[in-house]
């Protein structure tokens, strides 16, 4: 099946206490200008169990206004671990 991803029915989608707990931020992006913002979930005044799916939409662009948004962790960088060139 199209857009469904591998991985065991049981596991639950992220939520901003798993980001926050992980140190992690979460970045909320503008579909129809591409603006991106990074947040930090402890300071969102919402409930830490919401799961980060459920944020679609629920934030305002910063540039161009659109509700057009939608929201994923901020996972670290991974560094090249080949040979330097």
């Amino acid at each position: 099946m199209q857009g469904k991803r591998n991985r065991p029915d049981t596991e639950a989608p992220v939520t901003l206490r798993d980001l926050a707990e992980a140190g992690l931020a979460l970045t909320v992006h503008c579909r129809k200008c591409g603006h991106w913002s990074p947040m930090q979930p402890a300071s969102l005044p919402l409930d830490p169990s919401r799961e980060i799916p459920a944020l679609e939409g629920m934030f305002r662009c910063g540039m161009c206004g659109s509700r057009d948004s939608c929201a994923m962790p901020l996972y670290p960088r991974r560094r090249p671990t080949g040979p330097a060139a």
